[in-house]
């Protein structure tokens, strides 16, 4: 039996992109205008957070 780590939404506001994640650590937010930018730091702190579960 598999447990979800983590679920993300991506999306985009005018000229915002908006990655929404949920992990056991809870809920955060990243927000930038370049998309590589958001998804750098998304996946530090995505790194960050689930090292610490398994």
């Amino acid at each position: 039996m598999s447990d979800m780590l983590c679920q993300i939404e991506i999306t985009k506001d005018g000229h915002y992109f908006i990655a929404r994640t949920e992990t056991e650590a809870g809920e955060k937010e990243f927000k930038n205008t370049v998309f590589e930018d958001m998804l750098t730091e998304m996946l530090i702190t995505l790194q960050e957070q689930l090292v610490d579960t398994t």
